[in-house]
């Protein structure tokens, strides 16, 4: 078993990814880099169900935001993209991010999705059955009017991308073409899936938890694995 290293005000991300390992009945956790420095910012992350890797993002503001870690020098020289194996194989697969944030697979595995909140933009790379990435071209702007950043960022079982952006939630199509916002009265950073059928849209606003019916459907995958 591998330690996290980290404290929970650090690494609210861990817990779950500890929880989610332990389902599977291994006993894999995130650990530190091969050199004993820690990551920077352990933030969203999504388990591939058909590979088992682990995909996770590592900004900075654990560092920079007392609100979200401790404040310290950077023990990284590059925000990036993670692929945690089910071997316990630690990979860093995309390092030219400024701030990668919300990611997901789209239903085949095939596509791996990353935004970046200070860039405001949605990433597209493609996956080998090996887990190696490809490409990385912009997918998708992430503006408007309104608060917000990209952020919370899954797909539908349709094809479409829901990102949390200004206003809201924005919603792409399968080729990058924006279809329209969810307004919220507040600023968004997260959202997911839910009901029996995963056409109830549950978003995480400043200070509310809003709920919407929807004419789509999230991924079946999500029920059990999650995204965040």
């Amino acid at each position: 078993m591998i330690d996290l290293g980290y404290s929970t005000a650090e690494l609210t991300i861990g817990g779950v990814l500890a929880r989610q390992a332990y389902a599977k009945g291994g006993q894999v956790f995130l650990r530190f880099l091969p050199d004993g420095r820690k990551y920077t910012y352990v933030d969203l992350h999504f388990r591939s169900s058909r590979f088992g890797h682990i995909w996770f993002t590592d900004p900075i503001y654990g560092r920079t935001l007392a609100r979200f870690g401790v404040l310290r020098p950077r023990a990284l020289p590059f925000q990036g993209v993670f692929r945690l194996d089910p071997d316990g194989t630690l990979a860093a697969v995309a390092t030219d991010f400024v701030q990668p944030n919300g990611l997901c697979l789209t239903a085949q595995e095939t596509r791996l999705l990353v935004n970046d909140t200070s860039l405001r933009h949605i990433r597209s790379f493609d996956v080998d059955t090996d887990g190696a990435l490809e490409g990385g071209a912009v997918f998708a702007i992430v503006v408007g009017e309104g608060e917000g950043n990209p952020d919370g960022l899954k797909v539908d079982s349709a094809g479409h991308v829901f990102c949390t952006g200004p206003g809201g939630v924005h919603v792409f199509d399968r080729p990058g073409v924006s279809l329209g916002v969810i307004r919220t009265p507040g600023k968004s950073a997260n959202f997911c899936f839910g009901g029996p059928d995963l056409d109830l849209f549950y978003i995480a606003a400043t200070t509310s938890i809003y709920r919407v019916a929807i004419k789509t459907r999230g991924q079946c995958s999500m029920r059990a694995n999650g995204s965040e």
